[in-house]
């Protein structure tokens, strides 16, 4: 399987925020968001080989030595779903979350476990155009199903009104949903959180900064 980096640092979004973490980023994603933070994980032809039990073995150490959450990024985990699926069989923890664009359902072996599912929105510009969005949109009922927490990020205040009618459209619980601010810088944040917390306290919609930005951690 490709790796783009493993790293150990803190969950700095969504609803596990500021719990020790075990990133493992895959290389490689069918999507090209245009704000996509992670660039480098994007080509498939980047990366390294890793073999299943490198995998296994770190996944292993870490629960035993710091008993956090394993995260799989990317990129696009669910890509490699079938080799990480084989991977899970053999570790010694059930904290497992997955990120994912929501371009890929998850076979049976992995839906006992927790997607953070994160939908691009119109200002992500996606290089397959209105055919993946499409893909994408036609899978959240299923991840809704899953009981999956909805990730948005949202680059401008026309956004807003894109995912209130995503989450009427697709009955997308409210609890479930995060908003949280475009960028890697944290002015960038503070001024478009400015738009985005009055509106999550409306309607009544989770929010999430980007602790990892804002402590200049990895």
């Amino acid at each position: 399987m490709k790796i783009s980096e493993i790293f150990e640092s803190i969950q700095g979004e969504g609803n596990t925020i500021g719990r020790i973490s075990l990133f493992i980023r895959v290389q490689g994603c069918p999507l090209d968001c245009i704000w996509c933070d992670s660039k480098y994980s994007v080509s498939f032809k980047e990366g390294i080989e890793k073999t299943k039990k490198e995998i296994i073995d770190t996944i292993n150490l870490f629960v035993k030595n710091k008993n956090g959450i394993i995260v799989f990024t990317g990129g696009e985990p669910l890509y490699y779903q079938k080799e990480i699926a084989e991977i899970l069989k053999e570790v010694e923890t059930s904290s497992i979350e997955f990120e994912t664009s929501g371009i890929y359902l998850p076979i049976e072996e992995l839906k006992k476990y927790k997607f953070n599912v994160s939908p691009k929105l119109s200002g992500a510009k996606l290089s397959g155009g209105k055919l993946i969005y499409t893909k994408i949109y036609s899978n959240l009922k299923e991840f809704v199903k899953l009981n999956s927490i909805f990730k948005f990020v949202i680059s401008t205040p026309e956004e807003l009104k894109e995912v209130k009618e995503i989450i009427q459209k697709y009955n997308i619980p409210k609890e479930k949903v995060f908003l949280m601010p475009e960028g890697t810088k944290i002015e960038e944040l503070v001024e478009k959180s400015k738009y985005i917390l009055p509106f999550c306290l409306e309607e009544g919609i989770n929010y999430s900064f980007r602790l990892q930005i804002l402590l200049r951690i990895k």
